[in-house]
């Protein structure tokens, strides 16, 4: 079973309330897993400037509409090891101009049920 550190949902930092620091499900780390793919920016990891979502570099330009950002969110989350499908998506701009994703997904560990984040 993988583990991963467990992060705070809100803050993003470790969590290291009620002395547990790690993952205790396969779902919740693939969840969490999923949400550190699509919050990062292209550019921000110094390992490899190439990862993470080209936020600044393709989706905020003239050209682009949302039928563009979720065909890429949708092939961008097939490549988060573990995932296998996709069994429904869908997104909607907010009032406040974020953009929020609803995905559920087929993985190795089992499915991931209305995962949302807003971006």
């Amino acid at each position: 079973m993988p583990t991963d550190i467990k992060l705070d949902p809100n803050t993003h930092d470790i969590d290291l309330s009620k002395g547990g620091t790690l993952h205790t499900s396969n779902s919740d780390a693939l969840g969490q897993r999923l949400k550190i793919a699509l919050l990062l920016r292209r550019g921000e990891w110094l390992p490899d400037v190439n990862k993470g979502v080209p936020y600044h570099q393709e989706f905020f330009t003239v050209k682009n509409n949302k039928s563009f950002v979720d065909s890429f969110f949708q092939n961008y989350i097939l490549e988060v090891p573990e995932v296998n499908d996709i069994t429904s998506y869908s997104s909607e701009i907010q009032a406040d101009r974020k953009l929020q994703v609803e995905v559920t997904v087929t993985t190795t560990a089992g499915t991931i049920e209305n995962f949302i984040i807003e971006v």
